[in-house]
């Protein structure tokens, strides 16, 4: 019998496992069966399993755009991944995942040169349908009329001139240091105002209490916009020292 790898516990409705061929679920009546000294519960159908049963962790699973936490007029797409403004006015939507301190990053990409859509971060606190402009409950970066302006940083009734803008399609990752308060941007693998976020330089300081989510800001005004964000480390990789958002 070839050798099978646990991908997932779910106790109690029971165990994924692989065995080359597909994904067998394991519920938990009994009989028991034993691998490598760990006792798991079997389905009946099940009669025994290989002793040579090798484990292997599951893959982490990423989370994007929170279905539940957006405004009315954002509206989402490709699993969650992508957002977009299907009327008029701000349509902030936060991501599943939070974090309250480390260092993260994640991947962005919007459709049109010129929109004025801004990835950024938010906490539980921000209104959905104001701007990050507005109040300092997030932060947003504005890559303004495109890769031949300047970008912003927007927060706090405030806009920071930093770096560059963005083209519609260039590939954007932005890395987080909770702890010390920076945002870094990196545009077409280039790291934006000669930043280096592993060692800590040249990033854009914001300050926005509690526990931070991914935010987007799909700009309304330009017709067939979206904003697309990757958070999980087979999509991008993130700065050494930094994990993907998750």
């Amino acid at each position: 019998m070839a050798d099978r790898y646990l991908l997932e516990s779910g106790a109690p409705d029971g165990y994924l496992l692989e065995d080359g061929s597909g994904v067998l679920l394991l519920e938990t009546p009994p009989p028991k069966c034993f691998f490598r000294g760990l006792n798991i519960q079997a389905s009946p159908r099940l009669q025994w399993l290989d002793d040579q049963m090798a484990i292997k962790p599951a893959a982490a699973t990423a989370s994007y755009w929170n279905p539940a936490d957006k405004a009315t007029d954002c509206t989402l797409s490709n699993g969650d991944k992508t957002c977009a403004n299907s009327s008029g006015g701000n349509a902030i939507v936060r991501s599943v995942t939070s974090h309250a301190s480390g260092k993260y990053a994640f991947k962005f990409v919007f459709t049109v040169t010129g929109a004025v859509t801004q990835p950024g971060l938010a906490n539980a606190t921000k209104t959905l349908t104001t701007s990050f402009f507005s109040d300092g409950n997030g932060v947003g970066y504005d890559p303004s009329s495109g890769s031949a302006g300047g970008g912003f940083i927007a927060s706090n009734g405030s806009f920071t001139p930093y770096g560059t803008g963005m083209d519609g399609g260039d590939i954007g990752i932005m890395a987080i240091d909770i702890g010390a308060g920076k945002i870094y941007i990196s545009r077409n693998g280039i790291w934006m105002n000669s930043a280096d976020p592993v060692a800590g330089t040249g990033g854009a300081s914001f300050s926005v209490a509690g526990t931070l989510y991914i935010a987007g800001d799909p700009d309304v005004g330009a017709s067939g916009n979206t904003l697309t964000i990757e958070t999980d480390s087979g999509g991008f990789t993130p700065p050494s020292g930094y994990t993907a958002w998750g």
